[in-house]
């Protein structure tokens, strides 16, 4: 793997990073509280 040298590229990629694991997370969070409350979830 080779590693880019240009700041901007290295920002959008602990951007890109950062964003992911904030969806995963969401996306576990909303799994949790569909079981109790299906309506949020849907909306």
């Amino acid at each position: 793997m080779e590693f880019i040298g240009i700041p901007a590229e290295q920002t959008t990629a602990v951007t890109d990073a950062v964003l992911a694991v904030l969806a995963i997370a969401v996306a576990v969070y909303l799994r949790r509280i569909g079981q109790k409350t299906r309506w949020k979830t849907t909306l």
